[in-house]
């Protein structure tokens, strides 16, 4: 199966397969950690958010849809306030939803019609060496009894976000991925 790539409206679309990586690149004003503050990127029930990752020239916050299929999230935003939005799921339609809703949650502002070409090549070789192996061998799983694709790649995402995100132990984050999404162990 060869990789997809396209774009819709100022959202980027990469497929494998099931697997789907969507992401937006806009201009933010505001830091993260503002609209934190103010309430504007808090968990809901539709979402969990990570601790707001602050380094030397970005800030990174990583959400996760947790409904089946789950939407694995991450906002970027440079100190310059370019922002990145970048989004794995199995279902492409869903990740594009809510993509369009956190621009617009987030107020973005677009300069150009697509992603700057520089996001373009960096998302794309990240999704063509790694997500793609990953998925290759979820799917190779996925004929074991008692497992399905939505599960495990479910699993695995959760268990990142919580360990990465959450600051959970591993042990701590697979115990809780593996009794949300795999009821079979």
């Amino acid at each position: 199966m060869e990789i997809k790539f396209s774009i819709e409206d100022h959202i980027g679309i990469i497929e494998y397969e099931r697997l789907s990586m969507v992401f937006i690149q806009g201009i933010l004003d505001s830091r993260l950690s503002e609209l934190m503050s103010s309430g504007k990127l808090e968990a809901n029930n539709d979402r969990e958010v990570g601790q707001l990752r602050v380094e030397e020239n970005r800030e990174f916050l990583a959400l996760f849809y947790p409904e089946t299929p789950i939407i694995d999230s991450t906002i970027v935003r440079t100190n310059d306030g370019v922002v990145s939005i970048v989004n794995y799921s199995l279902d492409c339609k869903k990740s594009k939803k809510i993509a369009s809703r956190q621009s617009a949650e987030l107020e973005l502002k677009f300069q150009e019609d697509v992603p700057s070409s520089e996001l373009i090549d960096i998302i794309g070789s990240e999704f063509a060496v790694v997500d793609v192996r990953a998925y290759d061998l979820l799917d190779s799983l996925n004929s074991l009894p008692g497992f399905d694709l939505e599960s495990l790649f479910a699993t695995t995402r959760y268990a990142n976000f919580l360990h990465l995100y959450k600051g959970l132990t591993e042990r701590k984050s697979l115990k809780l991925a593996k009794e949300r999404y795999i009821s079979s162990i």
